[in-house]
């Protein structure tokens, strides 16, 4: 069976922003706490090549202070992760990517940005 999707994980440092390297246009689906860290799972289409893009993520824990500026304008919430063994939760956003975050990309469509990013073989 071959899918058209894949899902990938990666763990998260508890810290206020950090960046990850996703493929363009991925889409994150799920944040958990696991084996003593933030985990979060994405999903792209695997059936166009992307590029690989650094991804702005800002994790805030409850009470914290956080950039509303940043998380209104650009963040899309991603869910709230409880550690196992304490009493801290954590809030994550995603920024998207710089590309995404552009004048110019503003209002497309996701499908729109995922081919703006496409690696071509011409």
């Amino acid at each position: 069976m071959t899918g058209d999707c894949k899902i990938w994980k990666w763990e998260l440092d508890i810290t206020d922003e950090q960046d990850i390297v996703a493929p363009l246009a991925t889409k994150f689906l799920d944040v958990q706490w696991q084996y003593d860290t933030i985990a979060i799972w994405g999903m792209f289409d695997c059936r166009i090549e992307h590029d690989l893009v650094p991804r702005k993520l800002i994790i805030c824990g409850t009470g914290n202070r956080i950039s509303i500026a940043d998380v209104w304008k650009h963040a899309l919430y991603v869910g709230t992760v409880q550690e196992s063994n304490r009493r801290l939760v954590w809030h994550v956003f995603d920024m998207g990517s710089d590309l995404e975050r552009t004048r110019e990309y503003r209002g497309m469509a996701k499908v729109d940005i995922l081919m703006a990013g496409n690696r071509t073989n011409e």
